[in-house]
């Protein structure tokens, strides 16, 4: 195999902005039935390529084969029949809330909970009776049981006890926030003590999400692709995938949400171009300048507010 030679920059041309609420996790179960197939992957470095000038492919029939950005190479492997056994979900793990879709034929649906809702809260809730509660019931004891009900865990997530982020999260939230023996950001619940990972609170949110798909499906689901904001780096995207094997979940893949909106719209499709992607989400609001050349999107820059 051989690299692609680099790409050259462009001037930014036109600009447009899109709305990718509600559209994640469409794309990301389109994403997933793409990704149903045998993938021979090549040797070389397997990792998620992270935001500024780095390139993530997003040309799904053809994944982790050489990319050259800024005159070195990424990897990507070629996927040619089916390997992946089961059925594939994809999930938008949000700050606020978060959703499952699968393919229903040639469609995407969203699937709706066991409270006949699209969208679960990212919310887990700890009881004195060590009830675990995931979802709207976590939801209600932010009020009765705050100090033992858990949010916007997306925030602390592969970070540092001692971030910024994680010192401003602290001075919002009532519930504890400390220093794991790593010098990680974990939580702790006020009834026991007990401490849990972002990766583990994560995590029983996507078991809430599996088990709403195999509600629907009626069948176990083993493989998923989960999103991730663009400003994401190395540590928050395996932190993210670790939540996702804890959860019982074969993450296939790890997508750019602003990537994913823009997949929706049939851009990877489309001529060479300079796109902006709006997020406005229930936690946070962001903006991703992305370049689309020959259906490989490149994160230009991105910038936004995580503290709505």
């Amino acid at each position: 195999m051989r690299a692609h030679a680099p790409r050259r920059r462009r001037g930014f041309g036109k600009i447009e902005a899109i709305d990718p609420r509600g559209i994640f996790a469409s794309i990301f179960a389109w994403a997933s039935e793409m990704l149903s197939v045998r993938c021979a992957v090549r040797r070389g470095p397997w990792r998620m390529l992270g935001t500024g000038r780095r390139a993530l492919s997003t040309n799904l029939s053809k994944l982790w084969e050489p990319l050259a950005v800024d005159g070195a190479p990424r990897w990507r492997s070629r996927c040619y029949s089916s390997d992946v056994k089961g059925a594939v979900v994809g999930i938008d793990l949000g700050t606020t809330n978060s959703c499952v879709a699968v393919m229903d034929g040639k469609n995407p649906r969203v699937i709706e909970n066991s409270e006949g809702s699209r969208t679960t809260p990212s919310v887990v809730a700890f009881t004195k009776d060590g009830e675990r509660l995931c979802g709207i019931l976590a939801k209600r004891q932010t009020v009765t049981n705050p100090k033992n009900t858990v949010y916007a865990t997306k925030r602390l997530i592969g970070r540092r006890f001692d971030d910024e982020e994680v010192k401003k999260e602290a001075k919002t939230v009532p519930y504890e926030i400390v220093r794991a023996s790593n010098g990680d950001a974990w939580v702790k619940t006020a009834h026991d003590g007990k401490m849990y990972s972002p990766s583990q609170i994560g995590a029983f949110v996507l078991m809430k999400m599996k088990e709403t798909a195999e509600a629907y499906l009626g069948q176990p689901v083993k493989n998923a692709v989960i999103t991730v904001p663009a400003y994401f780096n190395d540590s928050q995207r395996q932190a993210t995938k670790d939540a996702g094997q804890i959860a019982g979940l074969n993450v296939l893949r790890v997508v750019n949400e602003p990537t994913a909106a823009a997949l929706a719209y049939g851009l990877d499709k489309a001529d060479d171009k300079i796109i902006a992607v709006y997020d406005l989400g229930g936690g946070t609001f962001d903006i991703s300048v992305l370049e689309i050349q020959k259906g490989v999107f490149e994160v230009k820059s991105t910038n936004g507010d995580t503290f709505l």
